[in-house]
């Protein structure tokens, strides 16, 4: 199984399974000289099926990226390093980006996943401080045919999931 670890931590996080794991490691500013150093959204795209990844691993990535158009953008680019029907994003968020948001839920989270290809929400879990998810990249290229252009924009050009109050509450995230 081929594994690319995202904003990875320790390039022997999954050291006790590498007869079966062949894991990647990447991250913007590594701390150990067994990671690569590398910014996710300027890796290439793999050239082959080959190439393409059974796992990508976004384990508390997307929720430090400050412009939710490159948070959209993470997202995107994961659906093309996957291998279409079979690969699994793992995505670790903060709870409170879900349970505790203005803006995000659950149910928006699993239908903004749907819109770029991850139609099958395999298995999630709501921790005490985390936000565990699963996701299958059930079409082909990991773009819905509705998702349009770059930057998450439709044909019309607007953003297909703009932002919007769903949780109108006191002491709630922003």
């Amino acid at each position: 199984m081929r594994l690319l670890d995202i904003g990875a931590l320790s390039p022997h996080n999954y050291q006790k399974y590498a007869s079966w794991i062949k894991a990647t490691p990447i991250d913007l500013n590594p701390q150990d000289p067994l990671i690569t150093k590398m910014d996710f959204l300027e890796m290439p795209v793999p050239a082959s099926k080959a190439q393409l990844f059974d796992v990508v691993c976004l384990s508390l990535v997307v929720n430090f990226v400050g412009d939710p158009i490159q948070r959209g953008e993470i997202l995107r680019h994961s659906a093309r390093f996957l291998v279409p029907g079979t690969g699994l994003l793992y995505l670790v968020l903060p709870l409170p980006c879900i349970d505790n948001s203005r803006y995000m839920d659950h149910e928006l989270l699993v239908e903004m996943m749907a819109a770029l290809g991850y139609t099958t929400l395999v298995n999630y879990h709501l921790a005490k401080k985390l936000a565990y998810y699963a996701f299958r990249l059930d079409t082909a290229t990991g773009e819905n045919k509705q998702a349009g252009g770059a930057k998450g924009k439709s044909k019309t050009n607007q953003l297909m999931f703009p932002k919007k109050m769903r949780h109108d509450k006191p002491n709630r995230n922003k």
